[in-house]
């Protein structure tokens, strides 16, 4: 169906009457120009339903279908946990024709998922004597103390250490948890939950003297592998195919064969396809991985760096005296640092590499393309790239240098609605003030996003001045590490943006509040502190963290705006004129000065707070529930005792709630099912709500009876 003729039934009438139709104006054409539309329709629908025979090319809605002929089990069609469950249903008959092997286990959990997957046979590290003449190494063993790469991974996944016998019973627990996994009919999955986000070309934080941090903002993070695609005829899944904490000892030993010339020696690397890019001086080629060297980089006693230079101009210490290449970089990927050796500032140096994050969440160079703002043909349109000359694309669209230039373009421009693009991931002074139009009725609007795949960094304070009711400003895929100070009327729009929270400082204000109105809205981002007064027409949220930073995260004068969220997480306490929530957290205590407006449903909430109506909220049901236990009439008739230990099972376990590590704002694999399940859609509660994490599980459950391999048992445990 490769014709493009748009006339192909108006072509095969004969010549003669074509002709004719021409002197006559063309009616016959006409006609058959209605009946190419409608033959070209029925021909789509044709095409269509030839493609949703086959599982690779079928529409969503077919899948089920095709499932169900098969006979594939575990399908989960109501609750979306996947974005498709296409790979599942494609693999099936594949993995039943190898059912029973590791490497299936792990390509069937990982399809029902969507997680990293690593499995292992237990009885391969169960310690026992072998016959001499047939040793197999695969099998468990004492490891020697100078095979540094096999130590460097005891306590994981990969640990091939030989241990005795456990005969309690596996089951799903966290990575550290050793019960019961050591058994001959023992099946271990470890699980990663997070997932890895490549940055390229960002611009590298100097710290001076040489010290930079891999993160823009130069917090400590800890840099992870981008996980590779899995050799179909691999036994199973390696470091390098899963989104893995890079860790110091097995990297440190590939770069320290690199720099002796033994590459060949490696069978598969990180640095094959290399997780981490060091640029020099605004140079297009990196700093090779063989003159890298793996170091501690932590604090010392005098407030600096533990560096590993022994003297200036020497090699890196652990460098070993035989090196053949030379070590100019020192790279600790613990804390996502790296020094230079010769203890220069290079200006600029980028850096690309991974790091690990629950999901979607923030300013992240993930898919954003369906939030792109489109605009119409009267919107000034501008894009920036920085060390891009002025002037315009291929497009016409005006191009600048840095945001301050486009941002003074937008304004002497005099339109009323801007798009400023920013098209790479490097670092913007930010320290400037936008205005929206003072003394104008309408007001104008501005978004300043990040281009798809991109995570520009904006470093400075931001001030919003002037504006009308329909005035606005849109931040859209940033990373920006300041305060924004609003001034005026209109909707300040955070979108898929990270305002980096910081103790002491808040991340969003509003300075002259009794003379204007503001209504924030915050959709996936992550912010600090909102001070926000009466005169604020409100505060809305939905699949956002607000992170107070060790103090409070909503404040305001004389009770503060109304509140309205939805799949939110509140990281300290929280003061307001009314709230209206469903399926958030609040870690700190909650005050509402008009408790007779809104409603707080599917939520957990601290004691001692004031809120409206509560609506299957926690810990209330919990109370309930252990009053009803107890026999009691009443929750109130627990004693205090009794109500401390429900709180303490129920309160929310974070992996971390400190900005920049991995796991920030993550629910603990272990949370009380209350908490993990209590959403209204029987999901968990808080800003990770949309990952799906308990279906996922279930999901995961679900499928592993039938490709076990008879008689042995499976344990589950989280690694991230």
């Amino acid at each position: 169906m490769s014709e493009r003729n748009e006339e192909r039934l108006y072509q095969l009438i004969p010549a003669v009457y074509r002709s004719r139709d021409i002197t006559q104006g063309g009616p016959l054409r006409a006609l058959m120009s209605v009946l190419e539309s409608q033959f070209r329709v029925l021909e789509g629908d044709l095409d269509a339903l030839y493609d949703n025979w086959f599982i690779e090319t079928c529409d969503e809605w077919v899948i089920p279908y095709i499932a169900d002929l098969l006979g594939v089990r575990g399908l989960d069609t109501n609750h979306h946990v996947l974005p498709s469950q296409r790979a599942m249903v494609a693999n099936t008959i594949g993995y039943r024709r190898r059912k029973g092997t590791i490497a299936t286990l792990e390509a069937v959990a990982r399809d029902a998922s969507g997680w990293g997957v690593k499995g292992v046979e237990m009885f391969e590290l169960i310690a026992g004597t072998q016959q001499l003449n047939t040793i197999r190494s695969t099998r468990g063993r004492t490891i020697s103390l100078r095979d540094t790469e096999t130590l460097a991974w005891i306590g994981t996944p990969f640990d091939a250490s030989a241990r005795s016998v456990d005969v309690r019973g596996i089951g799903v627990s966290e990575p550290r948890d050793l019960r019961g996994r050591y058994n001959l009919a023992n099946i271990a999955l470890s699980i990663w939950r997070l997932a890895s986000y490549p940055v390229t070309r960002s611009t590298a934080f100097s710290r001076g003297g040489g010290r930079y941090t891999f993160d823009p903002v130069g917090i400590d993070r800890h840099l992870f592998n981008l996980a590779r695609s899995i050799d179909e005829h691999a036994a199973g899944a390696g470091p390098i195919n899963l989104p893995d904490p890079l860790r110091p000892g097995p990297l440190a030993d590939e770069l320290e064969l690199r720099r002796n010339g033994d590459a060949d020696a490696l069978s598969d690397g990180y640095l094959d396809a290399p997780v981490l890019w060091i640029y020099l001086d605004g140079s297009p080629d990196p700093v090779p991985p063989e003159h890298m060297v793996i170091a501690d980089l932590g604090d010392s006693d005098d407030g600096g760096w533990r560096l590993p230079w022994r003297s200036a101009g020497d090699d890196a210490a652990g460098a070993g005296s035989g090196a053949a290449s030379p070590v100019t970089v020192a790279v600790d990927p613990v804390l996502g640092r790296f020094a230079l050796s010769d203890g220069a500032d290079h200006a600029p140096v980028a850096v690309s590499y991974a790091y690990g994050f629950p999901g979607d969440i923030g300013g992240g160079p993930y898919d954003r393309w369906s939030t792109l703002a489109q605009g119409d043909g009267k919107t000034w349109r501008g894009s920036v790239a920085g060390g891009a000359a002025t002037g315009a694309d291929r497009s016409g669209v005006a191009q600048f240098a840095s945001l301050a230039d486009a941002l003074d373009a937008w304004h002497r421009s005099g339109a009323g609605d801007g798009v400023i693009v920013i098209t790479d991931s490097r670092t913007y002074p930010l320290d400037c003030t936008i205005d929206l139009g003072a003394g104008d009725e309408r007001g104008r609007t501005l978004v300043i996003e990040a281009a798809d795949g991109a995570r520009p960094a904006l470093i400075g304070d931001l001030e919003i001045t002037g504006g009308g009711e329909s005035s606005g400003l849109q931040l859209s895929g940033l990373l920006i590490d300041g305060a924004v100070t609003v001034t005026g009327n209109g909707h300040l729009y955070l979108l898929h943006t990270t305002l980096v929270p910081v103790a002491g400082r808040p991340g969003i204000m509003m300075a002259d509040g009794d003379r204007g109105a503001l209504h924030l809205l915050l959709d996936h981002s992550i912010v600090g502190a909102i001070v926000l007064p009466d005169a604020a027409i409100g505060v809305s949220a939905a699949d956002s963290i607000i992170d107070g930073a060790g103090g409070e995260a909503i404040a305001g004068a004389r009770g503060g705006p109304p509140v309205s969220l939805e799949r939110t997480t509140v990281l300290g306490d929280a003061s307001m004129r009314s709230l209206e929530a469903s399926d958030c957290i609040f870690t700190g205590r909650v005050t509402v000065a008009d408790q007779h407006r809104g409603n707080l449903r599917f939520s957990y909430v601290e004691d001692g707070s004031r809120t409206p109506r509560r609506y299957y909220c926690q810990p209330d049901l919990a109370y309930a529930a252990r009053a009803e236990e107890l026999g009691l009439s009443s929750p109130d008739l627990l004693s205090e005792a009794q109500r401390l230990a429900v709180a303490a099972r129920l309160r929310p376990r974070h992996t971390s709630v400190r900005y920049g590590d991995a796991g920030y704002c993550q629910l603990v694999a272990g949370v009380a099912h209350e908490i993990g399940t209590g959403a209204e859609n029987g999901e968990q509660m808080g800003a990770f709500n949309m990952l799906r994490t308990s279906f996922r599980a279930a999901s995961l459950r679900g499928v592993l009876d039938e490709y076990l391999p008879l008689g042995t048992n499976v344990g589950i445990f989280y690694i991230t």
